[in-house]
């Protein structure tokens, strides 16, 4: 019998709880240690075995199943599946390290786009949100340091830049491999000594750097938004003033097939799959699919169940 990856590796947790753990105090340095663990932490698996499932006559979807099947994988799926292949039709995307200091000015940025709202409180005493400003400021900077001299950074970009949107013009976009006030991905989790599932995420920045915003929404949120509305209820007219990104998935990656773009990610049971569907299947968090997106639209086209270690 097969074992579940779900045994094999850490519980899919997925996004739900690490931006559920945004909202509440997590102690200073945790994430970058969980980094710096990440990089240690022992392959439990070379090889997977994966199935598909949707998009069985599709060429890009035949080649990336084969191309995930023949991954020596350095991590386990959900942390990186952006490892060269030689597969017939993949264009390598190749990756750099984020520079310190965009690092540094995207770190609250980011833990408050995640969230839907500030990190701080009108309400909060001045001494208590100077101590809380200190700490997030020494994570980002530590971070960054780490970052720059890792040989395997957290936070890297496509370089070069890719047309994410098929608009003929390129965006640029950051891979951001864990939660900031999270563990990273593939670390080992204190509860289950199996690789932490934590977040990888496709962020869109703008030409300062800047995180954008409605480009990472439109390119890589959940057409479902918004969750966590705090103007959610039905009798409510009034638009919703602030909310948490909802991802279509817990774990991006990005790939060129053809000379085209793809995303691919690991749905979240707490969003369900594109349209919203499957919230109650808890098999869900094991299911790989791949996105192409075009100007206004994002649309499935390959579903691929992981299945095991082999």
């Amino acid at each position: 019998m097969q074992t579940s990856p779900i045994e094999k590796s850490a519980a899919p947790h997925g996004i739900a709880l690490t931006i559920q753990r945004a909202h509440q105090h997590t102690p200073r340095v945790s994430w970058l240690v969980a980094c710096l663990l990440g990089l240690a932490t022992p392959v439990y698996a070379d090889h997977y075995l994966f199935e598909l499932r949707k998009g069985t006559e599709l060429p890009v979807c035949k080649a990336y199943l084969e191309r995930l099947r023949t991954t020596d994988f350095d991590r386990i799926p959900p942390c990186n599946r952006m490892q060269p292949t030689q597969v017939p039709g993949f264009d390598d995307v190749h990756t750099v390290a984020v520079p310190a200091e965009q690092v540094r000015k995207l770190y609250l940025p980011l833990m408050e786009f995640l969230r839907g709202g500030p990190v701080f409180s009108g309400f909060e005493p001045e001494a208590r949100r100077a101590e809380r400003q200190r700490g997030i400021d020494a994570d980002a900077n530590q971070l960054a340091r780490f970052n720059s001299k890792a040989a395997s950074p957290t936070v890297t970009r496509l370089d070069p830049k890719v047309d994410v949107d098929g608009d003929g013009v390129v965006d640029d976009v950051i891979i951001w491999r864990g939660d900031p006030t999270s563990h990273a991905c593939g670390a080992e989790s204190p509860r289950t000594d199996w690789p932490e599932r934590a977040p990888v995420y496709l962020l869109a920045v703008n030409s300062q750097g800047d995180l954008d915003v409605a480009r990472t929404r439109a390119f890589f949120g959940h057409p479902r938004e918004p969750f966590g509305d705090i103007n959610s209820s039905p009798k409510r007219t009034r638009p919703a003033v602030q909310r948490e990104f909802a991802p279509i998935g817990y774990s991006f990656g990005i790939f060129s097939f053809q000379k085209k773009i793809y995303v691919d990610t690991f749905y979240s049971q707490a969003y369900g799959d594109l349209k919203g569907r499957r919230t109650d299947d808890p098999g869900l968090n094991d299911v790989l699919a791949v996105l192409r997106r075009t100007v206004d639209k994002t649309e499935v086209r390959c579903e691929i169940q992981w299945l095991s270690a082999e």
